[in-house]
């Protein structure tokens, strides 16, 4: 019997997409029929919710592909890397290249320029722009893509460091994706979330040792085993007394 946890990993690194006539064309692909159909995709473009036309559409703005939003977003919610609140000393950048032409480079490059500008902002878009700027074979709608503006070649290509115990160089977008989904860092934190999910509580010196107990040591989701451990804990058979 398969896991529950297996098929929820899968879809993070599953190829296999529903499409139908009315949203093929997200999915650059083409369909006859009118009810969802699963349809295997070519798995060096596109790979699980991450490259999910919902997923990036949602995680994108009209005037551009949402680098900063999609990275925040995977960062904090998929990796339980907190980023905090940006600091109040930014101002508008000015101090940019003689030359400087938005137009003439991606929006990965152009994010580069300026956020390299301002010294407070590095430190955190160094790994927010890593992560979003790997998505960047996927326009605002999630459609695949090999270049934008006045076809202008997108580097998909890069690296992540220092993300917890994260640390990966990835080709294109299919590529990050994948080793994401696959590291040991986002298999703890989806069994964090699933935790402060079930007991309605972010994790906290009170309950963390009830969450230790139910954690896989090699960070590896196992529904059945969590569920199991869990109706054991005092933190689901007993009351727990407020402190006054």
């Amino acid at each position: 019997e398969t896991d529950a946890s297996e098929n929820f990993v899968e879809l993070f690194l599953t190829s296999d997409y529903y499409i139908n006539q009315a949203n093929a064309r997200f999915f650059n692909t083409s369909s006859g029929s009118q009810n969802l159909v699963s349809t295997p995709l070519d798995s060096s473009e596109r790979v699980g919710l991450l490259n999910h036309p919902a997923f990036l559409a949602i995680h994108s703005n009209p005037k551009n592909s949402g680098i900063v939003q999609r990275g925040v977003y995977v960062l904090e919610q998929l990796l339980c890397s907190p980023l905090g609140s940006p600091p109040d000393n930014i101002t508008p950048t000015t101090d940019l290249p003689d030359g400087f032409d938005e137009d003439l480079l991606t929006s990965r490059e152009v994010l580069h320029v300026k956020h390299s500008s301002q010294p407070a902002c590095v430190s955190c878009h160094t790994s927010i722009d890593n992560v979003g700027g790997g998505l960047e074979n996927f326009d605002g709608l999630g459609r695949f893509r090999l270049t934008e503006k006045n076809n202008i070649s997108i580097d998909s290509a890069g690296e992540i460091r220092g993300v917890g115990s994260l640390n990966i160089n990835y080709g294109d977008s299919a590529e990050m994706t994948r080793k994401i989904a696959s590291s040991s860092q986002f298999q703890r934190c989806l069994n964090k979330k699933f935790f402060e999910y079930v007991t309605g509580e972010k994790v906290n010196t009170k309950n963390e040792c009830s969450y230790n107990q139910v954690s896989d040591s090699n960070g590896e989701i196992s529904v059945k085993s969590f569920f199991d451990k869990f109706t054991d804990l005092s933190l689901f058979t007993k009351r727990r007394r407020e402190d006054p």
